[in-house]
């Protein structure tokens, strides 16, 4: 699982973060140091199945995982799927 790495994630402030910058972005805000460490590594792809490791990594206990996941559900992706756009002939 991954966020989609074409958004841009920028902290507004210690417990707050806004995830895209466009009309579609939207902000976490009340966000522990764990909740944060946990949000770095889905920016950097945990595989589907390794989310309570991931939890666990960021020391983060499973409820809460999840329910930042369903926050970001929007947004996020299987990281086993590459990432690749036609070029710009293959459009045609």
């Amino acid at each position: 699982m991954k966020i989609n790495p074409g958004l841009r994630v920028a902290a507004r402030d210690a417990q707050t973060l806004q995830v895209g910058m466009g009309p579609g972005g939207f902000i976490l805000e009340g966000l522990t140091a764990a909740d944060l460490t946990f949000v770095a590594l889905l920016r950097r792809g945990t595989g589907t199945a390794a989310t309570p490791e991931t939890a666990a990594l960021a020391a983060l206990d499973r409820t809460r995982a999840e329910e930042i996941i369903r926050s970001l559900s929007s947004v996020l992706f299987d990281d086993a799927t590459p990432l690749a756009l036609p070029g710009y002939r293959g459009e045609r």
